[in-house]
């Protein structure tokens, strides 16, 4: 959840100094290749590349792994 936070909140300001200067901008967050771009056509963000799949649910499958080990460790037995 944290990582979906992070790159909303990243794509959404691209798309405000898109929407502010016009035009067509391209940049990284972590692996993910962002785009955002405003102009007389309308407004729109994207994620593009293989690392917008996959890297999410790498993050997701590290997370889980930790997790359900403490859980089987302090979960509610009885």
């Amino acid at each position: 959840m944290v990582y979906w936070f992070f790159l909303f909140t990243f794509t959404f300001g691209m798309l405000a100094v898109a929407m502010q200067a016009g035009g067509e901008f391209h940049s990284h967050f972590l692996p993910v290749k962002v785009m955002a771009f405003s102009g007389g056509d309308g407004v729109g963000i994207g994620w593009t590349g293989d690392a917008a799949v996959w890297f999410p649910v790498a993050l997701a499958a590290i997370a889980f792994i930790p997790a359900s080990r403490a859980w089987r460790m302090f979960g509610h037995h009885g």
